[in-house]
């Protein structure tokens, strides 16, 4: 079982650094938009001297490598070093093997997005399995254990935009500057809904003349999780049970159907949850990635 779930770690660290390599090869090198990290750092120096984007990841993540092996441990650094070494490889080859495709398009805005995404999806998947792609993925691996209350993606997306910023200094175009930073923006945000989920939710406390009926509606149909919570009227004093229930935001309108149905005059508040840990939603340990 444990070999089998080591195998299909490193088949989806390989697929997402193909996907990954992809981004930047096809798409942000090309269009010399560096947004952010070591990537963003080495087409920066591509555009200045036209050194491989591949070679200059490699030098510049060696001290990074070595920061992380100290501090993160063996299995991590194995697993960068293969991800770093074979997107690298690709990030340089794929211009040589399709250079009609290099780059897909001129359009600056359609190469922030469409890099952005690819290099997201590979780079959360990556992560995922406990590896990264290198770079400010590392530095900001490193930070996580600093400042926990902070996402990956938004750790990205300070240390990046330092990057952007720099990339904006050195080609003394702010245009180009600014089609990285919404390059970034997008890397960031989707970054952390493959890495964490969409677990966003509704927060129901509904008070009814028909609790039991109503949180077995909930259960059976809505497929909420709810709870029971003892209160009482503080005008009347009359004791009564209070329905709370987190669910989906899909299957809120459902939920919302069945209260009115089974009691109109139900009194319900109704939330947003950002972030619901426990059983069918994220688990507690999801934030340590």
């Amino acid at each position: 079982m444990k070999r089998s779930k080591t195998v299909k770690e490193w088949l989806i660290i390989t697929v997402c650094s193909v996907i990954y390599s992809l981004g930047i090869a096809l798409f942000l090198s090309p269009t010399g938009l560096a947004a952010g990290g070591v990537s963003g750092i080495s087409i920066i120096i591509n555009q200045l001297t036209g050194l491989g984007t591949g070679l200059m990841i490699i030098i510049l993540n060696t001290p990074l490598l070595l920061a992380g092996f100290l501090v993160i441990g063996r299995g991590f650094l194995i697993k960068t070093v293969y991800v770093t070494l074979f997107s690298s490889f690709l990030i340089d080859l794929w211009p040589k093997v399709m250079p009609s495709l290099v780059p897909v398009t001129t359009d600056k805005l359609l190469a922030a997005v469409a890099g952005a995404v690819l290099a997201a999806v590979g780079m959360g998947g990556i992560f995922r399995c406990g590896g990264s792609t290198g770079g400010t993925d590392i530095v900001a691996k490193l930070l996580r254990r600093r400042f926990k209350t902070l996402k990956t993606g938004s750790l990205f997306l300070i240390v990046d935009s330092v990057i952007v910023m720099a990339s904006a200094v050195v080609s003394r175009n702010l245009e180009d500057a600014l089609y990285a930073a919404i390059a970034l923006f997008i890397t960031s945000r989707l970054f952390d809904v493959i890495l964490y989920g969409t677990d966003e939710a509704k927060l129901l406390i509904i008070i009814s003349q028909e609790p039991d009926k109503v949180a077995a509606a909930l259960l059976d149909e809505a497929d909420a999780g709810v709870t029971f919570a003892e209160g009482a009227g503080a005008y009347t004093g009359e004791a009564k049970r209070i329905i709370l229930c987190a669910i989906r935001k899909q299957s809120f309108p459902r939920a919302k159907e069945l209260v009115n149905q089974i009691d109109p005059r139900a009194f319900m508040i109704v939330s947003d949850a950002k972030e619901v840990f426990g059983e069918g939603y994220k688990l507690h340990s999801a934030e340590e990635l």
